[in-house]
């Protein structure tokens, strides 16, 4: 039975520098702070060097991609699920498919899906390996992880069992890593939800952070989740925390 492994990935950058405070010649009370509107030069330089790495977009919807992120403006992949998407696109790679979702602006998220044989042992994946049996998968040190146009990503490591007609199980997650061009995110958990699939729910576990966009963005929860069960496994980027 073929077995889905979705990797999500993506990724969430923050924003909101204080500029000085300044204080006119007819006024002896400062300003209140202001808030930087968009991303600094040198942010956007490294969002546009990843972007240009991924190769999913032309360098025209690149350059309007950066200059909304300029602006302060949050991208539709920031904020919509995939279900928004207006087109998608399916390309294969060594373990099995790449997805990239693309929104009505131009911007986009991925997913990796790796597929090992259920029926071969030892079979190799990246970032993990997993060796599957006679009705059985068993996966150590998979990287889950969710990327958003080069701008931030969230993952961890986990190990799981898959049980052809049996329920599916989450051993171990842990060593996660949250990154954003700007280096800000607060409030990160790591936990195992549900380590054992029931008959109405399946397995989980999830990484979340909250991530401070300025701009008039806000702060915005994002999380990824593995998800186990029904025989299969698979990465979920989430809008919630």
């Amino acid at each position: 039975m073929k077995k889905l492994v979705l990797l999500f990935v993506i990724a969430f950058a923050t924003i909101g520098l204080s500029l000085p405070q300044q204080v006119s010649a007819q006024e002896t009370q400062s300003n209140s702070p202001k808030e930087q509107l968009g991303f600094t030069k040198e942010q956007l330089d490294k969002v546009k060097q990843n972007m240009e790495i991924e190769g999913v977009v032309s360098s025209e919807t690149q350059e309007k991609l950066l200059d909304k992120l300029a602006k302060g403006e949050a991208l539709d992949s920031f904020v919509l699920p995939e279900e928004k998407a207006v087109d998608t696109i399916k390309k294969e790679t060594d373990n099995g498919y790449e997805i990239t979702y693309i929104f009505a602006d131009g911007s986009y998220t991925q997913a990796a899906v790796d597929e090992p044989d259920f029926s071969v042992a030892g079979v190799g994946i990246k970032d993990g390996k997993c060796q599957g049996g006679s009705g059985y998968t068993n996966c150590s040190g998979r990287k889950v992880y969710y990327n958003n146009n080069g701008t931030f990503s969230l993952s961890f490591k986990a190990s799981y069992s898959l049980v052809q007609g049996g329920f599916d199980s989450i051993s171990s997650a842990g060593k996660w890593n949250i990154w954003t061009v700007t280096g800000s995110y607060t409030n990160p958990k790591m936990r195992i939800i549900r380590k054992k699939e029931t008959d109405f729910k399946k397995a989980e576990a999830r990484l979340s952070a909250t991530l401070n966009i300025g701009g008039g963005v806000g702060s915005i929860t994002r999380s990824v989740s593995l998800i186990v069960g029904k025989d299969k496994a698979k990465a979920q980027g989430n809008t919630y925390y």
